[in-house]
Formats: C-alpha cells, structure tokens, sequence
C-alpha cells in the first residue's frame, strides 16, 4: 500500500503527523467520552433516555419564607407510587452524614456510599445480580435490616471470595448490621444517580416518614421514573401542584417543572432555573470540540502544505502520464486519512491513559466522576465519533493545501527539486 511507502519515505512528516493527530484526538475523545458517560445508556443506567426524576420541591409557608427539601413519605405513598405516566417508579434517599462499614476481620473502617431506597429501585436500574436477589416487599414493608451490596464493598468488608459467600452476611454500617441478601455488580461514582456500596430499605431508617418540621409533603424521598411520555408526566405533576395548592391554605407548593430528563438533571444548575436550555451546554461542548480540532488542523495544514512542496516533482510527472488532479487529490487526502486513523488509534490509547489518570477533573464543574469504565470508553457512540472526528480532521487539514498544489502547471511542477 502507498501508506506505507510514504511513511517509510517521509519517516519524519509521517511521526510529526501521527503525532500531532494523536494529541488532537486525544483531547477531543476526552470530551466525547465525558459527555457520553454523562448523557449515555450505560450499565445500570439502561433506561436514561425515558428517566425522569424529581429531586427536590419548594414550599412557601403560612408565616412567610419557603423551604427547599425533597418529598415526605404520605406524598411518595400516596400521589407518587400511583402515578398514570410512569412505568416504573421508585423513591430513595440519601443521608447528609458519612458511611463508614466495619471490617469481619477487625480492620479500620472504610468509608462506604449507602442508599436508602425500595424494591422498585432495581426495577428501575438494571443491575446484575452476582448472587442473591434484591430484598423483597415484605422485607421492605416491615423494616427489615436487609442489604443489597456491590461485589467491590463486599470484598474490602468481608474479603476476597465467591459473591454467593457473601449471601446471609452482616455487613455493620454506622453501627447498624445489615444482613446481605444480594451482590450486585457494582457500578462506579461516575452513576450518580444509581451508585452505592451499599443498598437498604428505607423503611429500615427510624425517621424514613417523618415530615420535616410536620410542613407537608416535606420530607427526605426523591424520585425516579422511567416514562413514555415526559411531557404527560409533567402535566400530571403539574396537576397535582394545583390541587394541593388550591386545598392547603397558606401553604404553596413548587416543583418547578419536574420531573426532569436526566440529562436536565445533570447538566441544571438548579430547580428553580426552568429557563435552563439543553442547547446551551452542548453548544459549549461543541466550542470545545471544534477548538480541539481546528487549532491542530492549522498546524496539520502547515506541515502537509510543506510535504506537498517536496512532492511537486512527482505529482508532475504522474501528471505528465494522464493522472488526472481529482485523482491524485483522492490519493494525497487518500493517504492522509490513513495517517490520521494511525494517529486516531495512537490518541485513542492516550485518552485512555488521560481518563485512568483523572484529567476529566477539568470537567467536574459538571459533577462528573472521573471513575470511567471501559463501557463508557470504548462504548460504539464513542467510537463511531472518533472515526468522524478522524474524517473532519483529514478533511480539514489536507484538502486546501493539497488542492492549491496540485492546480499548479505540469511544467512548473516537474522543475521543482
């Protein structure tokens, strides 16, 4: 292949080009693979394109003021776990204080995430079940300190072995034992909405249905759907505003709009922003991409614009032969495309190395986690995007120089050294 000869010919343009291709792709799948692990169907997450969540709600009071909580118990049993369009609904909570589990070995305890919900969150999630089962409605209805753990957590907590040895343990978190009932395969940080080492009833907590300060439909649930229709489930939370507000004197509730998509979940600043447009985050992404992309295609275009210079001669005499400038045009940026696939493949495994070494940080002003699995780096939306970005770049970078080389006369060019 005439790949190869040109980098066995022109080592060095064929190393400064791998190379600076590399980089741009690098830094370029960085922010694809952020914003995928973001907006993406990833394990256990299945479901993020038809999920809505409710997290928080806003209550004006009698006396003046308004408090910003999430919802009671009596409004999650009574409105919520009902509702017409939502397929799957599931109210959890997570504690303000820290989670530390005890060690069967006697050794420190090390800090865990626990997660307060019902059965019908892992209805809602599609985790695997390495051994066990979730807990069951009955066991959620009683109370009963009953845990669901991930294998990871399950392993510093009880020690390496089979997932299925796990099963019947107790598992001693903030001085609570939990009796595991199932092992999950565990997700990582980068699922904020799903991730835990640790998963119970919320009815196991003493005050799961205790209204905050006795203010109605003020409590500590939030809520996660899985819905055909967003809109009509707005609608029906809307709905549902309206008669509470019309039959509680003095007191109004807000939910701003939810529940929300989760891609408005992640990227929102706040409830109250319900001027906040979906379009204005990827705009900015799509900035950052075409920065990444257009400052190396300049310097690309530079170093082709001078290998074509040391090539006048042969394109001359192939000219002088009948090739015609669209076909050498289609073998040059033939060529170049093969040089920037090589370099695609070259930054691809930098953007690996980049994401296990936690540069993604620069993106945490999003809330994001820098703890990427390799579903999330090499899933087909990321790879297929990669290969755009491999086409866009050679495009960019080559047709201009090539073209304006190739329009000069037989003659001129045969007498370039």
């Amino acid at each position: 292949m005439r790949i190869w000869q040109t980098i066995r010919h022109n080592k060095l343009f064929a190393a400064i080009y791998i190379f600076g291709t590399a980089l741009a792709l690098a830094s370029t799948t960085v922010a694809v693979v952020v914003l995928n692990s973001m907006i993406a169907p990833v394990y256990p997450e299945y479901d993020r394109l038809s999920s809505a969540f409710i997290q928080r709600l806003s209550m004006e009071l009698p006396e003046g003021g308004n408090m910003g909580y999430s919802m009671s118990y009596d409004l999650v049993r009574d409105h919520m776990y009902t509702l017409r369009n939502a397929r799957k609904v599931s109210a959890y909570m997570e504690p303000w204080e820290s989670a530390y589990a005890s060690r069967s070995d006697g050794g420190l305890d090390f800090p865990v995430k626990i997660k307060y919900t019902d059965p019908a969150f892992f209805d809602v999630y599609s985790f695997r079940f390495l051994a066990g089962k979730r807990y069951s409605d009955a066991e959620f209805e009683s109370g009963m300190p009953v845990a669901v753990v991930g294998e990871k957590t399950a392993r510093e907590a009880f020690g390496a072995g089979d997932a299925e040895q796990y099963i019947g343990k107790d598992i001693r978190v903030n001085f609570t034992d939990y009796r595991v009932v199932g092992v999950v395969k565990e997700s990582t940080p980068a699922q904020t909405d799903s991730y835990a080492g640790v998963y119970v009833p919320y009815t196991s907590k003493q005050d799961y249905d205790q209204a905050v300060n006795g203010i109605p439909w003020i409590g500590q649930l939030k809520l996660v759907t899985v819905t055909d229709s967003l809109d009509a489930l707005q609608a029906e939370i809307a709905e549902l505003e309206a008669r509470f507000n019309a039959s509680h004197e003095g007191y109004q509730v807000h939910f701003f709009g939810q529940p929300v998509s989760h891609a408005v979940k992640t990227f929102r600043p706040g409830i109250q922003d319900t001027e906040f447009r979906l379009s204005g985050v990827f705009l900015v992404f799509a900035l950052v991409i075409m920065a990444l992309l257009i400052i190396p295609s300049l310097n690309l275009s530079g170093i082709i614009s001078g290998h074509m210079e040391s090539r006048m001669a042969e394109m001359g005499l192939r000219k002088s032969f009948g090739a015609t400038r669209v076909r050498l045009l289609r073998e040059v940026l033939r060529e170049n495309l093969w040089l920037t696939f090589l370099g695609g493949i070259v930054g691809y495994f930098f953007a690996y190395m980049m994401l296990k070494a936690g540069v993604a940080d620069l993106f945490m002003s999003y809330g994001v986690a820098t703890d990427f699995t390799n579903e999330m780096i090499f899933s087909p939306v990321v790879f297929l995007s990669v290969f755009l970005i491999c086409a866009v770049l050679n495009t960019l970078s080559g047709l201009l120089p090539v073209y304006r080389s190739l329009g000069r006369p037989v003659v001129e060019s045969l007498n370039e050294k």
